[in-house]
C-alpha cells in the first residue's frame, strides 16, 4: 500500500523491488493528474498488479477484496506525505486497519464454522425445496 504518488520515484522503486500487488492511493487528484500526463507509469501499469486511485473508500475496498489468510500489508510514503497529509494519512491507516481486522475476524470465523456449515447443509439439504444438488 502506497500512500502518494508524487512524481513516482517511491511507486516505481517499491514495483521493482517487490512482487506483490500495489495499492497506490493519491490523496491530490490534481498530483495524480499531473504525474500520470507527465511521467511515464507504462511498466507499472501493464503489469496489472498496480491500482492507482485518488479515492478513499475504493483503495480501502480493494485492501479487503486483496486480503487472504497471510497477506502482510505494507503501508510506504513519502515524509513530505507525513507532513503535508498527517491528519488524513492516520486516517487512512486507521481505516486499512479496521478493514485488515474486520478480514481477519471473517477469516477465522469461516475456519472454526466451516465444518458445522457444511455438516449442516448436509444434514438438512433434504429440507430445501428446489435445492441446487
Amino acid at each position: 500500500m502506497i500512500f502518494g504518488l508524487g512524481l513516482g520515484y517511491l511507486p516505481k522503486r517499491v514495483f521493482v523491488q517487490s512482487p506483490a500487488r500495489i495499492i497506490l492511493y493519491e490523496p491530490n487528484v490534481n498530483v495524480l493528474r499531473f504525474a500520470l500526463e507527465y511521467v511515464d507509469f507504462s511498466d507499472i501499469l501493464a503489469s496489472n498488479r498496480v491500482i492507482i486511485s485518488s479515492d478513499f473508500n475504493f483503495c480501502i475496498r480493494k485492501i479487503g477484496e486483496m486480503f487472504y489468510k497471510d497477506t502482510k500489508i505494507n503501508l510506504v510514503f513519502n515524509n513530505s506525505y507525513l507532513s503535508l497529509y498527517t491528519k488524513h494519512l492516520s486516517d487512512f491507516s486507521a481505516k486499512m486497519i479496521d478493514e485488515v481486522n474486520a478480514k481477519k475476524s471473517d477469516l477465522t470465523t469461516i475456519r472454526q464454522q466451516s465444518k458445522m456449515w457444511v455438516q449442516n447443509v448436509i444434514n438438512n439439504i433434504k429440507h430445501f425445496e428446489n435445492a441446487r444438488p
